[in-house]
């Protein structure tokens, strides 16, 4: 019995290790996502939809190019347009083009035709957002890329959650193993105790 149990033993002293290290993963997963998803994602997909009602302000484009960067060997393409407006009196500027449409890529392409639609000292309309004018986009509306962040984030966090389910179902499915093991290993003890002896065994009989 002390033989099974130590090895029961040492099994689950394995298994708790590797429970933790998951869970870690689990947990890291699902806290990132959530945080991608609600607090960086969910709030650009809310003013894209929202800049469609905004006001309009009169612009001007003061800066527009395309920027590189290098990234695992390769080159990643960014239109960088930078423009000016006045909201009462007051001049701001911003860089969005369309909520969630500043991300880089390996294509030239899309980034030189948004710097083509949009040259130095071209005149332009700016939506702004009325409760904070700081806020502004040159074309209204969510598209494809607007959810990239938020469908990134919900995409870890439903990893994250699946990855804590399949630990705990294992840990229960581990302990009810563990727990017949033990009461096997203790049945088994149990019965070599009860089983009779006899005083005769082992010795031969007198000629």
């Amino acid at each position: 019995m002390t033989v099974a149990l130590k090895e029961n033993e040492s099994v689950a002293r394995s298994s708790i290790m590797g429970g933790v290290v998951a869970t870690t993963i689990g947990l890291s997963f699902a806290t990132a996502g959530y945080v991608v998803a609600f607090y960086v994602g969910w709030p650009i997909v809310e003013n894209a939809q929202a800049s469609q009602n905004w006001p309009v302000a009169s612009g001007a484009v003061t800066d527009s190019r395309v920027t590189t960067s290098q990234s695992d060997e390769s080159t990643l393409y960014r239109a960088e347009v930078l423009y000016s407006y006045e909201v009462d009196g007051r001049e701001y500027s911003s860089d969005v083009v369309w909520f969630g449409g500043n991300s880089s890529t390996s294509r030239r392409s899309g980034p030189a035709e948004t710097v083509a639609r949009y040259p130095v000292g071209a005149e332009v309309k700016v939506h702004y957002n009325p409760a904070d004018p700081a806020v502004a986009v040159l074309e209204p509306g969510a598209y494809f890329s607007t959810y990239s962040l938020f469908g990134t984030g919900l995409l870890c966090l439903t990893i994250g959650i699946l990855l804590l389910f399949w630990i705990v179902k294992n840990a229960l499915q581990r302990k009810l193993i563990f727990r017949y093991a033990a009461l096997d290993a203790e049945e088994s003890y149990d019965d070599v105790e009860s089983a009779p002896v006899d005083p005769d065994a082992g010795f031969g009989e007198d000629g």
